[in-house]
């Protein structure tokens, strides 16, 4: 039997999780609720999950200031994403069109993670994640198309 590496089982949970939440939010949207509510209700269920781990978990930290104001920027990036893909929904767009060209961050968080965080430094694996990069590009171009 063929072992995952734990970083691609993780990633594989993330990209089934996010594409059934797009679908299931998109339905909990089509009766015209507020999107803003919506964002706020799923932002309960987001930490809901987050304080079930935590407490599962058992772990207690330290945080300094610096690291939390990056986590919580961080949380306020995404959640202008997570604003702009829900402003989408609530306007009836194709979630197999939105899905394909809100995914195409990855090419942002892969520019970044070797700019600042100096990662990928072989030359394989940069090839390897530019092809990767190239076919979302292609796949958003596609998309956009009419």
């Amino acid at each position: 039997m063929v072992k995952m590496e734990t970083w691609l089982v993780y990633g594989l949970i993330a990209a089934f999780a996010f594409g059934v939440n797009a679908i299931i939010y998109k339905f909990g949207l089509r009766n015209g609720i507020d999107p803003f509510f919506a964002g706020f209700i799923f932002s309960l269920g987001v930490s809901m999950v987050f304080l079930a781990a935590m407490i599962f978990k058992k772990s207690a930290t330290s945080l300094t200031f610096n690291d939390g104001s990056l986590v919580f920027f961080a949380g306020v990036i995404w959640a202008i994403g997570f604003l702009a893909v829900t402003l989408g929904f609530a306007q009836n767009f194709n979630v197999s069109k939105i899905a394909i060209v809100y995914s195409s961050n990855v090419i942002v968080t892969v520019l970044l993670s070797i700019v600042l965080l100096k990662e990928l430094s072989s030359g394989a694996d940069f090839l390897r994640v530019a092809v990767g990069m190239a076919f979302v590009v292609a796949g958003v171009v596609v998309t956009s198309l009419k």
